[in-house]
């Protein structure tokens, strides 16, 4: 199932997600355009300072918000 998110800490406490794989401007402070995975492909992503993150969805499919988890 697609419910992970890859997530890293940035300044002043903020959180950014990732929303595109390659490129100078990857990360979002937006969650809904953050790219989402399944366990396995959120494993291979992972690099630097990231982390996953385990989406939590709404009854409409809409994202709630999330944890961090360790895969």
């Amino acid at each position: 199932m697609n419910n992970f998110a890859i997530a890293r800490d940035f300044e002043e406490g903020r959180t950014e997600f990732l929303r595109e794989e390659y490129g100078p401007d990857c990360y979002t402070d937006d969650i809904g355009c953050a790219i989402i995975y399944d366990e396995r492909s959120a494993i291979r992503e992972l690099i630097d300072d990231e982390y996953a993150i385990k989406l939590k969805f709404d009854i409409d499919g809409g994202i709630e918000g999330y944890e961090r988890v360790e895969l």
